[in-house]
């Protein structure tokens, strides 16, 4: 799970891209694999139809796309904007609280 940037939907297949370049391609759909990964707690959000982000990876969030640390850049659309940014408030309040 700590190696998750993104997860995007190519046809019928998920492609689960890790650091350091690697890919995972599994026959499955989004909801599916959301479910499977956020099993425990939230780690990866929906961005749009086809896109989902590790919350830890996000370097920034604009409007229409969100910047990952490794500088992968993923369209956000207008009905996801709302719940990726207050996801992206709430996992980085836990950390902050966690470290002091």
């Amino acid at each position: 799970l700590d190696e998750i940037l993104y997860v995007e939907v190519q046809g019928h297949y998920i492609q689960i891209h890790l650091c350091h370049e690697k890919t995972l391609s599994i026959k499955s759909s989004l909801i599916e694999i959301l479910e499977l990964i956020n099993k425990e707690k939230t780690y990866c959000v929906p961005t749009h139809r086809s896109y989902a982000v590790s919350l830890a990876k996000i370097a920034k969030i604009g409007r229409k796309e969100c910047v990952l640390l490794d500088g992968s850049v993923i369209p956000i659309s207008r009905g996801a904007y709302h719940a990726l940014n207050e996801a992206f408030i709430h996992y980085n309040m836990k950390g902050r609280m966690a470290c002091d």
